[in-house]
Order: structure tokens, then sequence, then C-alpha cells
């Protein structure tokens, strides 16, 4: 897509949270991201309906990913569901986008496609185990192997072992490859990572990313708002408003609300949460206090106050329940209020 959602950040310029040398961690929705040296990367959603238009895009916004300190290669990459893997086996896929930076120097960053053939929609969490020296790709973890690509387009790009070298420069310039999907593959998942390493201070801003079925080359188009809102909630989604990072202490709009029906601190007092979307398998579920720093749900009357117990219970791709004790001077009625967060990546 075109990094138009970031349910997980801010828009502006800022530290993304907990960085992994092996693991995927997110920022933009989707789109997993790992660095060589976890010293302050960062991410920024570029809304050019503000900043001004951007000659050679037609994206609204684009990504831009930055090594703030130490230098560090970097690897973006996104897994595809094994339903939506399975029709593409054996046929041809192409993989597209396009790249610039705005700080550092001419760099050759490095596009391929990753075959999973160990579990289904699993692919092992340590997906780089070493990023290793300038101009040598990094050894993938266990069952992923890169694609070798055959069809390619882009200034300057050439096909060098399995990925393509995309030479990038200070402007927009698409790159793009076609890959035989494997028939033995569970998931495929696009990748992108930098050849060599970057420089404190210098960025990579990508946007316009696709994937398509045969070998031509197509026009990138924007999907609705809607759509893609809705495909990136199949994996992750939130109770708070979408500007706003999760957190605790961020207020009760959009926070999950309901009565308590028995007076007093009564265990498994309980409210319910339905996904707006099915999600791809039951998630992962984190609570947030609306008011305090803290994961308890919290009472909203005269007498208000944190739960002593709250925990979430019950998942399934389409809700869960929050189980509370509330304080003792709960009485019928008084209105629980807790956030929520709900993670179902692969």
């Amino acid at each position: 897509g075109g990094f138009d959602f970031i349910q997980r950040a801010a828009a502006a310029l800022t530290n993304i949270t907990s960085p992994s040398a092996t693991n995927r961690v997110y920022s933009a929705d989707r789109w997993g991201f790992t660095v060589g040296n976890i010293a302050t990367p960062q991410f920024q959603q570029v809304d050019t309906a503000g900043a001004g238009y951007e000659a050679g895009i037609t994206a609204r916004y684009y990504a831009r990913y930055k090594q703030l300190t130490n230098a560090a290669k970097i690897a973006l990459t996104q897994t595809v569901l094994g339903r939506d893997t399975a029709p593409l086996r054996g046929r041809v896929v192409r993989f597209s986008c396009k790249m610039k930076y705005s700080v550092g120097a001419n760099r050759d960053m490095r596009l391929g496609l990753l075959s999973n053939s160990g579990t289904l929609d699993a692919p092992t969490a340590a997906w780089i185990t070493a990023f290793n020296a300038d101009g040598t790709d990094p050894t993938f973890g266990a069952s992923l192997a890169l694609v070798t690509p055959a069809l390619f387009e882009g200034t300057g790009a050439t096909i060098v072992g399995n990925a393509l070298t995309c030479p990038i420069t200070t402007t927009w310039t698409r790159f793009s490859a076609s890959f035989t999907v494997p028939t033995g593959a569970r998931n495929i998942m696009p990748v992108i990572f930098s050849n060599n390493a970057f420089a404190a201070l210098d960025d990579l801003l990508i946007t316009e990313c696709g994937l398509y079925d045969g070998p031509e080359i197509p026009d990138w188009i924007a999907q609705p708002a809607i759509l893609e809102l809705t495909r990136c909630e199949h994996f992750y989604c939130k109770t708070f408003p979408l500007a706003t990072v999760p957190a605790t202490g961020a207020g009760r709009n959009g926070a999950i609300l309901w009565g308590v029906g028995v007076a007093g601190a009564v265990s498994n007092t309980w409210g319910l949460w339905r996904f707006r979307n099915r999600m791809n398998k039951a998630p992962t579920i984190t609570l947030w206090n609306p008011t305090n720093a803290n994961a308890q749900a919290f009472m909203l009357s005269a007498t208000a106050g944190d739960c002593s117990a709250t925990s979430a219970g019950n998942q399934t791709d389409e809700s869960f329940q929050i189980l509370t004790t509330p304080p003792a001077t709960a009485v019928i009625g008084s209105v629980i209020a807790v956030h929520a967060t709900a993670d179902a990546e692969l």
C-alpha cells in the first residue's frame, strides 16, 4: 500500500518503539521493520496533502525511515497470508515500489521476495539472523529463502544473486521485479533491505508498494481508505481514535464502556469488545487505563478509581471479554472504561 495507516505510531518523525535486529516491529501498519543496529531508528508518515505535491508519485502518503545515530542496515517486509499465497503458487507475481532518499548519498537498496516453506502463517520470528557486511545479503531465518527475480525495471537496476539491486537517488524511481512463486511456499514475503549501512541521519523514503498477479508492470492505484483500513484491521486494531498512539492516560474517547451489574468489589464484572472486522486469528490483547498509568480498567463515577483486577479473556477472531474487579465503591450502573489494542500479525 501507500502507508496510509500507522495505528501504532505518531505521524511525526519519531523513534521506533523497541527496535530489533532480528524480529519485526511495526510502525506503519503491516510493514515489519528490522534494523542491524538498534540505536534510535526513526519513522515518519509524510502527508503530501499538507507538505505539498511531490513530483514522481501519486500517493498521498509516503514513509520515511531514518537511522538517527549509529550506522546500520535496515529491512522491511510484509507477510502474505497462506490463503492468499496458495492461489499464486507456481505463478509469476510482480513486486513494485517507489523509493528515494532525502538525506545521505546515493546508495543501493535490494528488492526481493521471500518464500516461507515452514509453518503456515507462522514464519520464524527471528526472520533475520544476521545482517552481514556491506554488499552481502542478510542471513534469513529458518525456512525463509529469496526467490530469484526475472523481469525487472528501474533506472540503473540490476539482478545480483537472488534480489534486485536498486540504486536510489533524490528522485522518486519505481523499481520492480517478477518472481515465480515456489510451489512449496506456505507464505510469500515481499522484502526490501539495504545493501550497505545507512550512516547516521541517512534515510529511505518509500511508497506506492504493490504485489501483483502476473509479470506485467501495472500503475499503482490508491485503494479506497475504508478498504485499506479494513485490511489493516484484519491484523491490528485499537479502540483509540486513529490519530492517537496507544498509551495509558489518553482519555476515554473510543474506550470500551459498560455498566456494573452488582454493587461493590465483585470479581469478574465484565465488558465486551466486538472488533469492527474479523481478525486474522484470535489476537493478543493489551489493555490501557484511559486515566492512569497502568493496565487497569477505570471506574467513572463520583468515587472514580482504578479496578483492582483487569484481564482479557475468551479471545476469538471476532471479540473478547474484559474481566474486572471494580472498586468497593461501585454501585449498580457505575461505568467502567478501558482501552484495548488487538494484535493478530503473522
